[in-house]
């Protein structure tokens, strides 16, 4: 257990738990929230219990990464914003106050570890490597951006604590500047906006990331009133809406854009779907809805059962050594 206990001292850089200058401010610094837009408590996409029952946490009830192929205790910020998120709805659905201050403890670990990045910006990069796409720490995620994005606007609205937005307003800069500069912009074939969950040596393009990323830039537009953000968010909706075709594969879905065209797992397939049919909602684009239910139309189709365990079972074999621990 002690080498555990020096192997995340280790990643994550100090007893506390903060790895930046500035931990949560305490209620004398306190502001009020400046929420100018209608905003929803309830974060539109949900989780389940079950998603998260294999977690371990550390003595400050902070999870670690599950993240296959570790062979030391990490921090992941994408995984934690997860879990505020997760616990913030399930405090509005039951009224359970741990889940509330669950919620509060994620989001205050997210503000004491924001890290200046490439010297002009601030992020919460990854410290563990990802192999698949020969990505070494530290490395940034438009998923990890738009989930902690989502938490803190929570948190700021449910506290009426600016605080929290502050935070924000620097992670936002992100979504502005192109991946070659340090950011999370990306682009489709065409052209079209999109955002980077995986910024390797080939674009990648992940699916479920690029989704996550946009409903905070959506969040962001709304909850500041923001029109720069309104623009970015039309941006990348019109974009994914051009280009979602490019994610079939006969007649499955793929996790990426990746040259390797691996298959989407049924729980990724579920995860899509379900953030195509929150983004519809929210723009009333009927398009993410049609696509939406085609595929998990496809996924219930026993024709294509076999066809799905054979190309599953194809990239298990391919990418076997991958995540192997060593």
């Amino acid at each position: 257990m002690s080498d555990l206990k020096d192997s995340l001292e280790k990643s994550s850089g100090s007893k506390p738990g903060y790895t930046n200058s500035w931990p949560p401010l305490n209620n004398n610094n306190k502001k009020p929230a400046t929420i100018k837009g209608d905003f929803s408590a309830k974060y539109p996409y949900r989780w389940t219990d079950k998603f998260f029952e294999e977690l371990q946490f550390d003595e400050q009830e902070i999870p670690y990464s599950n993240m296959p192929g570790l062979t030391r205790l990490a921090y992941d910020p994408t995984l934690i914003a997860a879990y505020g998120l997760h616990n913030h709805n399930q405090f509005l659905l039951d009224g359970e106050i741990r889940r509330r201050y669950t919620a509060l403890h994620m989001a205050d670990w997210l503000v004491g570890n924001l890290q200046e990045w490439q010297g002009l910006f601030f992020a919460w990069p990854i410290d563990y490597n990802e192999p698949f796409y020969q990505i070494s720490p530290p490395w940034i995620s438009c998923q990890t951006q738009g989930l902690a994005i989502s938490l803190l606007l929570r948190v700021a609205f449910l506290n009426n604590d600016a605080s929290y937005e502050d935070t924000v307003h620097k992670a936002a800069k992100l979504f502005f500047v192109t991946q070659d500069k340090g950011g999370l912009v990306s682009r489709f074939e065409d052209g079209g906006l999109a955002f980077e969950t995986f910024p390797g040596k080939v674009p990648t393009l992940n699916f479920v990331g690029n989704l996550f990323a946009i409903i905070g830039i959506y969040e962001l537009a709304h909850y500041f009133q923001s029109r720069t953000h309104e623009t970015i968010f039309s941006s990348a909706i019109n974009s994914l809406i051009n280009n979602l075709n490019r994610y079939e594969h006969a007649p499955f879905l793929l996790k990426d854009l990746h040259p390797s065209q691996r298959i989407a797992s049924k729980f990724e397939v579920d995860t899509i779907t379900n953030l195509l049919f929150v983004l519809g909602k929210l723009c009333e684009e009927d398009e993410l809805l049609a696509f939406a239910k085609k595929w998990q139309t496809n996924y219930t189709n026993n024709m294509h059962a076999m066809r799905y365990l054979i190309n599953t079972k194809w990239d298990a074999f391919r990418f076997r050594n991958v995540y192997k621990k060593k």
